[in-house]
């Protein structure tokens, strides 16, 4: 697992571009800092796919991800399996004079992002090397 940040980012870039490149196929995942459920926009177990995506996609407008997960997978003949490389971002919305974006949490997702073994500590070291 490699953490991309802004200090890396220029280093990284090339070898990440070339694992993209090579990749069979590439997996993304989100963590978000809230899931503010919109009224009559909660997904249900009986909503079609379609369906339940624009639902999560109306819910996620007003949110950040705050960690942006990205895995390519070559496959390796030789042994006949496939091999991951994970990029790990961390995101923090820049801000400027005239536009400033809200940072909130809402406690049940910080309850499943520490369940699941979040690094909070990264996101406030990422935060405060942003600010400086």
């Amino acid at each position: 697992m490699c953490e991309v940040r802004k200090e890396n980012f220029g280093y990284m870039y090339p070898e990440i571009k070339k694992s993209i490149e090579n990749a069979k196929f590439i997996a993304v995942d989100l963590e978000f800092s809230a899931l503010y459920p919109v009224k009559g926009q909660t997904p249900s177990l009986f909503d079609e796919a379609s369906e339940r995506y624009m639902k999560i996609k109306k819910n996620l407008e007003h949110v950040i991800p705050v960690q942006v997960g990205l895995t390519t997978f070559s496959f390796n003949a030789d042994s006949g399996s496939y091999l991951g490389t994970v990029y790990n971002f961390f995101i923090i919305p820049a801000s400027f004079p005239t536009l400033q974006n809200v940072f909130c949490f809402q406690s049940g997702t910080l309850e499943f992002l520490r369940l699941h073994g979040f690094d909070f500590n990264k996101v406030s070291t990422v935060l405060l090397s942003q600010s400086v």
